[in-house]
């Protein structure tokens, strides 16, 4: 099949969660203040991390850091709301980090840092970027550790095509991504999860990944959007058990497996 749109007829609720998610994109307010990143030294910040820790806590508009070309070896964490993070272009703008979930979670309580983007906040926009968690593309052979978290021998194998994120949300709603490119090698890539009121909308976007790696859980809706399937496995999964209305729209996307059309 060429395209996928959706010709369901929605529930009221979801509609609505639908109209405020597209209503927040075509009527965004921003703050005055932007703070610049540049690894060459012609912004206020080098990093984005030092950026995001620079805002101040409360806030009613969006903040916006811009962030001018450049590979940002990084893995933020963003519990503040109203933050825009706008690349320059996103084929210049890449934020890279290399984690598979099956070891964070061998020396950590929960997947607050598995990600390359990590997200407590509300009211996120993310446009122009390239996001990217690198392991599965740079460990090609599975890797034995050991890992406290396990009974019994306490030796895991972590392979390639595990759980590897580049966006995982805690709580977050109200998140809209425009023209973002999404690439991990194994699951889980795109994970924004609140399954009780978590709204996000997806535009203009690229995803890569293994098993379920757009796993969105509550109101999601994506469109014109790109889904990349490395495995050639299931590429989507969604979580509305805390509401009947919570689903998953795709309007106008596309299905690829590998290098191949499906």
């Amino acid at each position: 099949m060429s395209k996928t749109s959706s010709h369901i007829k929605l529930n009221p609720l979801f509609s609505i969660a639908i109209a405020v998610m597209l209503s927040c994109f075509s009527a965004t307010s921003f703050a005055q203040d932007k703070y610049i990143v540049a690894q060459d030294g012609t912004g206020q910040f080098k990093t984005i991390q030092e950026a995001i820790d620079a805002l101040p806590e409360q806030a009613n508009a969006y903040r916006t850091i811009q962030i001018k070309k450049g590979i940002y070896k990084e893995r933020l964490f963003i519990s503040k709301n109203f933050i825009r993070l706008s690349g320059e272009d996103k084929a210049t703008v890449q934020i890279i980090s290399s984690q598979a979930r099956d070891s964070w979670r061998c020396d950590h309580p929960d997947d607050w840092g598995v990600a390359t983007i990590n997200l407590k906040g509300d009211d996120i926009f993310l446009e122009n970027l390239t996001i990217s968690n690198n392991y599965g593309f740079e460990n090609t052979e599975p890797v034995s550790i050991t890992c406290a978290s396990d009974t019994g021998s306490k030796i895991r194998s972590v392979r390639r095509d595990g759980h590897q994120m580049a966006l995982r949300s805690f709580g977050t709603t109200r998140m809209i991504v425009v023209n973002c490119v999404f690439k991990a090698f194994g699951g889980d890539t795109v994970s924004p999860w609140n399954d009780t009121a978590g709204m996000y909308y997806f535009k203009d976007c690229r995803m890569e990944g293994g098993v379920d790696f757009y796993c969105p859980r509550g109101w999601a809706y994506a469109e014109d959007c790109e889904f990349v399937a490395h495995t050639g496995t299931a590429a989507v999964w969604h979580d509305g058990s805390k509401n009947k209305s919570s689903k998953t729209v795709f309007n106008k996307c596309s299905f690829f497996e590998k290098n191949r059309f499906i």
